[in-house]
């Protein structure tokens, strides 16, 4: 199994102090990263939820501005697809 290089990141999962060592694949340093985001989800080397509450708080923000920006008739049509998507897991 053949890695890329360019795609790959290190990162050490501890609430403590961790060594850092240097990782090195196929001559080339594989660059430490603090957090990283994972299947929608934001991991962060501390193992708190700050990163991932700030993500959604962000994008629940951007989405307000937009349906506070649009017509009546428009923003019905914006939050009706929103509501039907939230209500699957729960439809089940």
């Amino acid at each position: 199994m053949n890695f890329n290089v360019t795609k790959c990141a290190v990162m050490s999962l501890s609430t403590r102090k961790v060594l850092q060592y240097d990782n090195i694949m196929n001559a080339q340093l594989i660059p430490r990263v603090q957090k990283h985001d994972y299947l929608g989800d934001t991991i962060s080397s501390s193992l708190t939820w700050k990163d991932q509450c700030t993500k959604v708080g962000n994008k629940a923000n951007h989405t307000l501005g937009i349906v506070k920006r649009i017509p009546h008739a428009a923003a019905r049509s914006v939050r009706k697809p929103m509501r039907c998507w939230s209500d699957l897991p729960w439809n089940m």
